[in-house]
């Protein structure tokens, strides 16, 4: 078998080492898993569903994730307001 060197940025280097099934496994089996998954035959689409409804997970944020992020944000919003309001600037 012969062997390549790709460069890829670090974050996707990140996502592929987050889409480990084990720890240690190397890179490459990672993106030969996904490589056999994407060209997996439409009898076998379901499986491919499932690894992409896998990655979605893991990819996401959760609902408790995106309600914390919305607090931060009207946190961050009210706090401006008030700076505004202070400066006289509103």
């Amino acid at each position: 078998m012969s062997h390549r060197m790709i460069r890829v940025e670090s974050s996707v280097y990140e996502r592929l080492q987050s889409l480990r099934v084990r720890p240690g496994e190397p890179i490459a089996e990672v993106v030969s898993r996904l490589s056999r998954a994407a060209e997996a035959p439409a009898s076998q689409g379901l499986r491919f569903d499932r690894l992409v409804e896998d990655l979605a997970s893991r990819w996401a944020p959760s609902e408790a994730e995106l309600d914390r992020l919305d607090a931060l944000q009207a946190t961050s919003r009210t706090r401006r307001r008030n700076h505004l309001d202070d400066e006289g600037l509103e």
